[in-house]
This record gives C-alpha cells, structure tokens and sequence, in this order.
C-alpha cells in the first residue's frame, strides 16, 4: 500500500510574504522526487505566467 503525506492548513513551508505565496504541499521528497505540488496565493489583478508544468 502507498504512504500518504498529508499537509494540514497552516503546515508546508511558505514561500513569499504578504499577498503572494507559494505554500509547498509536496517537494518530493515522498514521490522519489517525482512529483511536486503547490498551493499558490495570487491576489485578483496581479500580472502572472499562464498555466504552466516543469518536466
């Protein structure tokens, strides 16, 4: 059975201060480096990239 890793609120290391942030969910450290997931915090109005993905 696979191990999962659960993040609560308020738990993940943040990136960021204020209005932007990146709240890392998973560095992949659990998925042999596989997979990473974040939680980004973009406030209405604010100039950023399009959906994107790193391979």
């Amino acid at each position: 059975m696979a191990k999962v890793n659960i993040v609560r609120p308020g738990e993940g290391e943040i990136l960021g201060s204020g209005a932007q942030q990146i709240r890392i969910l998973e560095n992949g450290e659990h998925t042999d480096h596989r997979l990473g997931f974040a939680e980004v915090t973009i406030p209405p109005g604010t100039p950023s990239p399009l959906q994107h993905r790193h391979a």
